[in-house]
């Protein structure tokens, strides 16, 4: 079960979504794959440390973040950048994925960072990005298993 979950979730980084990706982040196709790869298993892991109520939070909240979401849309470029919108902006993340993300780290979510950042050879802005914009496949790959 574990490893379909994992596969359903980086089902939603295809070829086209990783070059996008790549190209919005400044990074190769490759590392970014290499990224996602990491980056998937780390926040299942941290909704694995959750229970009862913790999760059942994290879980509403999520639903009520994506509950309509698209992931093609997720990823659409502004036409004059090339980029994805939102890896353009001086915010690193999202109100509501930053919540979220708080939510399933906790206090650790810095050393988190830090952490995923020297395993995957990119900087804390870059790996909060690629979390953030993994939310949305790991939340909709447990909705479909």
């Amino acid at each position: 079960m574990e490893i379909n979950l994992l596969n359903s979730a980086k089902e939603f980084f295809n070829e086209e979504a990783l070059s996008k990706l790549g190209n919005s982040l400044g990074e190769n196709k490759e590392k970014v794959k290499s990224a996602i790869g990491t980056i998937v298993p780390s926040l299942f892991l941290g909704l694995q440390k959750e229970s009862g109520t913790g999760l059942n939070a994290i879980l509403e909240k999520a639903k009520q973040y994506f509950g309509d979401f698209k992931f093609d849309d997720y990823l659409k470029t502004n036409t004059e950048t090339g980029r994805i919108n939102g890896l353009v902006d001086s915010e690193p993340i999202s109100p509501h994925h930053n919540d979220l993300l708080q939510s399933i780290f906790g206090g650790k979510f810095d050393t988190i960072v830090s952490t995923l950042g020297s395993a995957i050879g990119a900087n804390g802005a870059t790996v909060e990005k690629l979390l953030s914009l993994s939310l949305p496949a790991v939340f909709s790959s447990l909705t479909q298993n």
